[in-house]
């Protein structure tokens, strides 16, 4: 199979003890790409 067609291997999943504080990293840079993407969109059109 082509190299960049094979899937990405496996990670494990995350500790209990880090989820929350992934997660609202997470929800922080999806509210400012959503953020800076309307606001572009705005500013271009």
């Amino acid at each position: 199979m082509i190299g960049f067609l094979k899937p990405a291997a496996h990670i494990e999943p995350l500790k209990p003890a880090k989820v929350d504080s992934t997660y609202r990293r997470l929800r922080w840079q999806v509210f400012f790409g959503i953020f800076v993407g309307y606001a572009a969109y705005y500013f271009v059109r």
